[in-house]
């Protein structure tokens, strides 16, 4: 398993850690419909990439019956071997909300959290997304499940 661990403190912006063409930087953020609730870093855990055509087995994760559009709003289980059993990529989640993943292109991307589910790694929404090379994406999760947005 391939692992970003990020030793950096304070309160920056993902263009605070160095681009590169393998992959993309990044920040996860708990967005709020709620007036008035401003958007707040989303510290620790993981951001995990996983191939696309490892889709049917994220499925088979998520439940019986789980469409993939519904993987956004899904929370299930997802043991870390399961992650290295698929070919994904983790990335550590800093304590600011930002992660570095050393991959490009068309994924399955996830968050997962232990402290969401009382110490076992679950993941908290998928999504598919398009990693651009030397990118900066923003990592959301609220209401409207988990999105990646790819930012110029």
């Amino acid at each position: 398993m391939v692992l970003g661990l990020l030793a950096l403190g304070g309160c920056g912006q993902p263009r605070d850690l160095p681009t590169s063409d393998d992959g993309v930087v990044g920040t996860v953020v708990a967005v709020s419909d709620v007036s008035g609730i401003p958007d707040a870093p989303d510290p620790d855990g993981w951001v995990v990439t996983l191939p696309t055509a490892a889709v049917d087995d994220v499925l088979a994760l998520a439940g019986e019956g789980t469409l993939e559009r519904e993987l956004r709003y899904s929370r299930f289980t997802m043991a870390p071997e399961t992650v290295d059993e698929l070919g994904g990529t983790v990335a550590e989640v800093d304590g600011a909300g930002r992660f570095r993943l050393d991959v490009v292109g068309e994924r399955l991307v996830c968050r997962l959290s232990a402290s969401r589910w009382n110490g076992e790694v679950g993941a908290a929404g998928c999504v598919r997304a398009d990693l651009p090379a030397g990118g900066v994406v923003r990592v959301t999760l609220g209401e409207a499940g988990l999105a990646v947005e790819v930012e110029t």
